[in-house]
């Protein structure tokens, strides 16, 4: 009954159709549809995951076709690493690393031997190449973790400057002979903590707040057109997921995830590995139990925890490696990082394409299975294969 975030929504997941793949004859239309159920706003992702998802699908569609390995067709189709092409938009994709990437994490997860000796186990590698920083105002919050980083980052460089300045009249020193280290304060010779540097500058009535205001650079965007540079670079990431599936049940476990991210230059590897960790089980969820159904009133009957199936701990795969692509982002943000709040929710899809090709195994075709992959649907998916 409202339309609340459904357009900009509706352009992020356009402009992630084309994930990781160079494809020359692409033209995206989004539908919008009036719904007789209360209006859903944004999420983790802001629409990119769901256009991901679907090429994601396309790629392991068209391999299972093709007879083809998906990991193979996907790297025949990656973006050329020298940047020279251009996304369905318009830009030029650039710093483009996933090729190296999915090379290493084939060798760090040992693919080859564990795909030769699976029988009953699905192994799916799904690259994803997330796109950051947007242009409009309407998706700023997709993108937080870096604008309002470089925006602290500023504010803190004022207050230093102000303390620096102050400190160095107050104790007869140049500026130059003041560094900040550690949590203490060197002035000349003379060494003090943060905390008594701090107090002197605020009993001398100096100023220890400020705002900071950050514009990413380098973005155009005409939305009429759809064409432009909307994201000021590009995160990279790729994992392997392997499945266990009773096709008696549909029940089925996650055994084991690989997860090869790039956070540039990381400022915090244990923090980052963390927003790795959760936003990869999210995904999971998001695409495997996160069930939502409505009422013939368009009342939502799955409302509560005991209802709607949230990924716990123990959802998690027993084995679980995530590691980190530590190279410098090769555009000017925050000492060379990038951000990674969202970007490792889509490699939950792995999940998802692993479970689909061990669907696949109980039979010829190729399996219609909508997310999520509930055990129910699971179970259908399998019936409908040994048909």
């Amino acid at each position: 009954w409202s339309a609340d975030l459904t357009a900009p929504v509706a352009d992020r997941a356009m402009l992630h159709a084309d994930n990781a793949y160079f494809i020359p004859a692409m033209r995206i239309t989004s539908h919008r549809l009036r719904t007789n159920t209360a209006s859903a706003t944004a999420f983790r992702g802001f629409g990119g995951p769901q256009g991901i998802l679907g090429i994601e699908r396309v790629i392991d569609h068209a391999a299972h076709h093709l007879g083809l390995d998906p990991l193979t067709l996907r790297q025949r189709n990656f973006y050329a690493p020298d940047g020279t092409q251009e996304t369905h938009y318009g830009q030029k994709v650039e710093g483009f690393v996933l090729p190296d990437m999915v090379t290493q994490l084939q060798k760090v997860a040992q693919v080859a031997a564990r795909v030769f000796g699976i029988e009953a186990e699905a192994v799916k590698i799904t690259a994803t190449d997330t796109q950051k920083v947007p242009n409009t105002s309407a998706t700023a919050a997709s993108s937080g973790s870096d604008l309002n980083g470089m925006a602290a980052k500023l504010a803190c460089e004022a207050i230093r400057t102000r303390m620096v300045g102050f400190l160095a009249e107050k104790h007869g020193v140049h500026p130059e002979n003041i560094a900040f280290d550690s949590g203490n304060v060197q002035i000349g010779n003379q060494q003090i903590s943060f905390a008594e540097a701090a107090q002197e500058c605020y009993l001398g009535r100096v100023s220890l707040s400020s705002t900071g205001f950050y514009k990413t650079p380098d973005l155009s965007w005409d939305r009429s057109q759809g064409k432009g540079r909307p994201f000021f670079y590009f995160a990279n990431g790729a994992a392997l997921t392997e499945v266990v599936l009773d096709t008696l049940t549909g029940e089925y476990r996650l055994l084991r995830s690989d997860i090869l991210h790039d956070v540039g230059t990381s400022l915090n590897p244990a923090l980052d590995i963390g927003q790795i960790e959760g936003g990869y089980i999210q995904g999971v969820g998001w695409l495997t139990t996160e069930e939502l159904i409505w009422d013939d009133q368009g009342r939502l009957a799955t409302h509560a925890p005991s209802t709607y199936k949230i990924p716990t701990a123990s959802d998690a795969p027993d084995v679980f490696n995530v590691s980190l692509w530590d190279a410098p982002n090769p555009f000017d943000t925050i000492y060379r990082s990038k951000a990674v709040g969202e970007p490792p929710f889509v490699l939950g899809i792995s999940a998802f394409m692993a479970l689909s090709d061990a669907a696949a195994a109980c039979g010829s075709g190729y399996p219609a299975l909508d997310a999520p992959a509930t055990f129910e649907r699971m179970r259908a998916a399998v019936r409908r294969q040994a048909q």
